[in-house]
């Protein structure tokens, strides 16, 4: 345990170095690391919780709608798994909104679906089918715009979104 509690201390130590850093989307990749590790470093979930809401009072001080939207999805996220479903559906509607007004179709796309399985999860299909229509609609946007791009980028985008229409 002497090895995980120095690990994590060294972790919380750069989080904290990076404090003021305007560097969010990497704070925002290595919470999301720190959470899906949890499991086998339980100290990385606070410091993924403090980092991800430290991003989001920095991003709403810079006014930088696109990290916004980026983390209120990931706390969202966290949120969720946490069993703490209305401030994960606060937190996802928060990232949605944003995703739309700076016209960023991919994020919107990405935190409908996750509200979608949110709402299917604790038995509301009716809001879950409404979101994952959102969802589907956004992916149909995406496809016309990436129509005349490259077949590789074609399947990529294919993969990343057929769980959504699965789902639904």
């Amino acid at each position: 345990f002497d090895i995980m509690s120095n690990l994590a201390h060294k972790v919380d130590s750069i989080v904290n170095s990076t404090h003021k850093s305007n560097n969010f989307i990497d704070r925002l990749s290595l919470s999301e690391s720190l959470w899906k590790c949890r499991n086998i470093f339980p100290e990385g979930e606070e410091i993924a919780q403090r980092n991800t809401l430290s991003v989001i009072k920095l991003a709403e001080v810079t006014n930088d709608l696109l990290t916004l939207s980026k983390a209120n999805g990931l706390y969202a996220t966290i949120l969720t798994d946490l069993g703490d479903n209305q401030n994960a559906i606060s937190r996802f509607e928060i990232a949605i909104n944003l995703a739309k007004s700076i016209g960023a179709i991919d994020l919107s796309q990405k935190w409908q679906a996750e509200i979608g399985e949110l709402y299917n999860k604790i038995g509301n299909r009716t809001s879950a089918l409404a979101y994952y229509e959102s969802s589907i609609s956004d992916i149909e946007q995406i496809q016309k715009d990436i129509l005349p791009l490259k077949n590789e980028i074609q399947f990529d985008f294919r993969d990343r979104i057929e769980p959504t229409y699965r789902e639904y």
